[in-house]
């Protein structure tokens, strides 16, 4: 299936895109593409919140990709992922917004502005650096796809060393702003009181978010939900927010277990007590709430060295214990120590809007000069 869409793309763009392309670029357009219309969320929606919201917003026309179901603003234009409406606005706008992979059949025009806001931190290893060397096809993509990035969105100037070595990037193609979806990410005490409210969660009760990331092998998350359930399920409630490119089915139903459909990730850190993850980035977003975070590698080994690997060395850098089997992690979470934590180090180190939550303004600024 994945075979015949890539064959479908690459028809597409090799005969209507050209021919969209010879209609004049509207510069009033901008088009939103997050997780090729998966959901609108992320770096893209709080981009298209800030320009918005500005005085001369009215000139623009939004243009969003989004699947049927997906929820988007009013007042938006909606279009299927590589449906001809898609590829005829990306021909024609003169903004495009993305955060993944807009694939190598797609070239910019002269005048069209590609701001790449990428979708998260890199711990583990990304683009050319992957370390799975049976990946060449999908690294060739990320290069000839950042060739056309006329900006690339940083978190912080940490991270730009790893931006440039897995991209190709340029100091001028670079933006070290921060990542726009933290720039409201704090204590929401009315969402974490509803939020708890509307599932009985009692008040001797935790709520731990869960957010492993996807295995490139699309082997299944190792975690015995039914355990924890029996074991911990009086003492934490358990939200379980899997990465997009994750699907996994059929996993039952488990009291003090939810599995999120939902929230959006911002959502599910400010409604958490206590972070789980393992490789994924979201524990730098995380920090910048300074809560406990908890590390479950189970896979450390294979990860590290056959899969993606990490660009520092993990164990000196997340910010909490960590547990390589599931027992240790039961025992970890059983124990009273789980409520150290001064995170505010990695939250400055690795997020550029940290101290003032600006990064959607800058852009807004920058690219499209409000």
């Amino acid at each position: 299936m994945k075979a015949l869409r890539t064959i479908i793309k690459k028809v597409l763009f090799k005969t209507v895109y050209p021919i969209f392309r010879l209609c004049p670029i509207r510069r009033n357009y901008v088009l939103f593409n997050c997780n090729n219309g998966k959901v609108f969320d992320g770096n893209p929606k709080a981009i298209f919140e800030e320009l918005r919201n500005k005085q001369n917003a009215n000139q623009y026309k939004f243009i969003v990709t989004a699947s049927n179901g997906v929820v988007i603003p009013e007042n938006v234009h909606r279009v299927r992922y590589m449906s001809l409406a898609y590829i005829f606005y990306l021909a024609v706008s003169k903004y495009w917004v993305i955060n993944i992979n807009a694939f190598s059949g797609v070239n910019p025009r002269k005048d069209q502005v590609f701001l790449q806001t990428w979708h998260g931190t890199p711990l583990k290893k990304i683009g050319a650096d992957i370390q799975d060397t049976s990946r060449s096809t999908e690294k060739e993509e990320w290069r000839k796809d950042a060739l056309n990035w006329t900006y690339f969105l940083s978190n912080g100037s940490r991270s730009n060393p790893f931006y440039k070595s897995a991209f190709g990037l340029s100091d001028n193609q670079i933006l070290t702003y921060g990542l726009p979806r933290n720039d409201r990410l704090g204590d929401n005490k009315q969402l974490y009181d509803s939020f708890r409210k509307e599932r009985g969660i009692s008040k001797n009760q935790k709520v731990i978010l869960y957010a492993p990331t996807f295995r490139d092998d699309g082997s299944q998350i190792q975690f015995n939900y039914e355990e924890f359930s029996k074991k911990l399920g009086s003492k934490f409630y358990l939200l379980v927010n899997f990465h997009r490119l994750y699907v996994e089915k059929g996993l039952g139903n488990f009291p003090n277990v939810e599995f999120n459909e939902h929230l959006s990730i911002t959502d599910c850190m400010e409604v958490s007590d206590l972070l789980i993850t393992d490789y994924s980035s979201v524990f730098f977003d995380y920090s910048i709430l300074n809560r406990p975070m908890i590390f479950y590698p189970y896979d450390y080994n294979r990860y590290m060295n056959e899969e993606r690997g990490t660009y520092m060395e993990y164990s000196s850098t997340v910010p909490g214990p960590i547990c390589y089997s599931f027992d240790s992690l039961v025992r970890q979470l059983m124990s009273e120590d789980n409520s150290k934590h001064d995170n505010s180090q990695i939250a400055r180190e690795f997020n550029a809007n940290y101290e003032r939550r600006d990064a959607s303004e800058k852009i807004v600024s920058k690219v499209f000069g409000l």
